[in-house]
């Protein structure tokens, strides 16, 4: 063996003898091999003699295979003993069989080598979070709206109030339009779930009012008919109702979260779920910081045949748009972008993720990060929840791995959070 060449951090090239003995010994496993698979007219399976296999498979084939036989086992010594880690299959070149010893070249692409910079320097420091009670207010105001529990007032209606009515669009001559009628809507205005005419031409109006309200459909109404078109709507207010966190009661808590609360405890829940959904997005934040910065310290040339597979694979995603199965030319020119051009872009995304991800697995073995018990048992449910309960073994190991490797990144990063 020799000419052994580091091309880059990911590729290598070798080159190997084949002898006429590695052909004899090869030949003699494809002819055990093909002994097993031949059936032949006299002769159990596995016992015919070798001139009745190579009559029935032929010289020209079982040498093909014997000559790739000695290849893939050289092959397989070479990486075992120089402990490399392909991860595409080699680009071989060797002469046509004939004059031995014959001499192989081999190119591969391996699991590249990742230097790290001084990533320790970089540290996520999270800002503290303070919430006010406006922001408490307004998620409570977004339930009750939600569930349409509101305090009724016998006043005129407001913008945000949750009223109760009768409307019908009407044509010329008075007749109802189609899907224009409704009896006893319950709907809060101002937030565009009527059209704005429709809304705006409530407001002020008073409990057991009736009024005609003009309104104007858009030209780009989702209903053709409809589109541009000005409508009569006769109105009639039964309810008004206030959303409003002041107005909020015990007796509205139980079917908000069907269990007894008090209205202090709820809205310390409140709080701490802003709380929680805050630092949270901080924290997404801080992370995202921190991979633009850790990327540029991840030192090491990426396999070509990766970036090439996940640009691939993302174009695929993109072309699988119903969108795109419509109309592609339509399709390219709402992105903004020609199809050459978008390959470039996720060229340089996809050399960025995996680099990223490269990193962070060099990393994880660095810090000797690993998981305890109680972590290892919420690895396994995640991977369990995810998959089902029909997966195969093959794919859990698989599935197990990949979160137990989200979990070790997460469990380092949260570490250098301060």
């Amino acid at each position: 063996m020799s000419e052994f060449q580091k091309m880059s951090d990911s590729r290598v090239s070798f080159s190997f003898k084949i002898e006429e003995k590695d052909i004899d010994e090869a030949k003699k496993k494809v002819m055990q091999r093909y002994r097993s698979r031949v059936s032949l007219s006299g002769f159990r399976k596995g016992k015919a003699p070798d001139h009745a296999v190579v009559g029935a498979v032929g010289l020209e084939q079982i040498s093909f295979d014997a000559l790739n036989e000695a290849v893939g086992e050289k092959y397989h010594d070479f990486v075992t003993t120089n402990a490399l880690s392909p991860i595409a299959a080699p680009k071989t070149d060797f002469p046509a069989p004939g004059k031995m010893p014959m001499v192989v070249k081999v190119e591969v692409e391996i699991f590249p080598a990742i230097v790290l910079g001084d990533y320790k320097k970089l540290k996520m420091e999270l800002p503290k979070v303070e919430i006010k009670e406006s922001e408490v207010d307004d998620v409570i105001e977004t339930i009750l709206s939600d569930m349409q529990l509101g305090k009724k007032v016998d006043r005129a209606v407001k913008m945000k109030d949750l009223v109760e009515i009768d409307f019908a669009g009407k044509d010329e001559k008075g007749n109802v339009l189609p899907r224009t009628e409704a009896k006893n809507h319950r709907v809060r205005i101002g937030f565009g779930h009527f059209l704005p005419d429709l809304e705006k031409g409530m407001v002020g109006m008073k409990i057991g009012a009736e009024k005609i309200v003009k309104v104007k459909f858009p030209k780009n109404y989702h209903a053709p008919e409809m589109a541009g078109k000005n409508v009569n709507f006769d109105v009639k207010l039964h309810t008004v109702e206030e959303i409003s966190a002041k107005n909020l009661e015990e007796n509205m808590l139980e079917k908000i979260t069907g269990a007894k609360k008090t209205i202090e405890e709820f809205r310390k829940d409140v709080k701490n779920l802003i709380t929680k959904n805050k630092t949270d997005s901080m924290k997404k934040e801080k992370v995202t910081e921190f991979y633009g910065k850790f990327v540029k310290l991840v030192k090491g040339d990426l396999p070509k045949s990766w970036i090439a597979r996940e640009v691939d694979g993302r174009l695929e995603q993109l072309k699988a748009s119903p969108q795109f199965q419509h109309d592609p030319e339509a399709f390219w020119k709402n992105v903004g972008k020609t199809e050459p051009a978008m390959r470039k872009e996720f060229e340089s995304t996809s050399e960025r993720d995996l680099r990223t991800m490269l990193g962070m697995t060099e990393l994880v073995k660095k810090e000797n990060v690993e998981l305890d018990r109680d972590e290892q048992k919420q690895a396994l449910e995640l991977a369990q929840s995810r998959l089902g309960e029909d997966s195969k073994p093959e794919e859990l190991d698989r599935m197990l791995e990949q979160v137990t490797y989200d979990l070790k990144i997460d469990k380092y990063l949260t570490g250098i959070m301060i």
